[in-house]
């Protein structure tokens, strides 16, 4: 069997995942990962160890197959470290005000400069 063409596979499971029924947002969420392929094999980047599962759906491998033209397609996950936000909403007056002075260290100047000090 010849290896799996990348534009193919893109194309592939952007079908699959557009006509996925609207209230299976967990496989929607995976399916917004674009996966990767070398050979026959198609890697998906995963979060969470229950996420595996769902990508080895068998709809998905048959429905891969048969647009592919490929029989011998499998997936595999790869489980990749999620990075935290670090745009978090600040909540209290400390912790907007720590968020301005990490934006804008001239305004610590300012806060120092004029003896401001804040009650939190």
């Amino acid at each position: 069997m010849a290896n799996i063409d990348p534009t193919a596979l893109t194309a592939a499971w952007n079908e699959f995942a557009y006509n996925l029924p609207a209230a299976d947002n967990y496989l929607k969420t995976i399916m917004s990962t674009m996966p990767r392929c070398q050979g026959n094999i198609v890697t998906v980047d995963i979060i969470t160890p229950s996420q595996s599962a769902i990508c080895e759906n068998s709809e998905l491998i048959s429905f891969l197959r048969n647009r592919l033209g490929n029989n011998t397609i499998t997936i595999r996950t790869n489980l990749v470290e999620r990075q935290e936000e670090s745009s978090a909403t600040p909540f209290t007056s400390k912790q907007k005000l720590d968020v301005l002075v990490a934006e804008n260290p001239n305004l610590h100047k300012l806060i120092e400069k004029f003896g401001l000090s804040f009650d939190y």
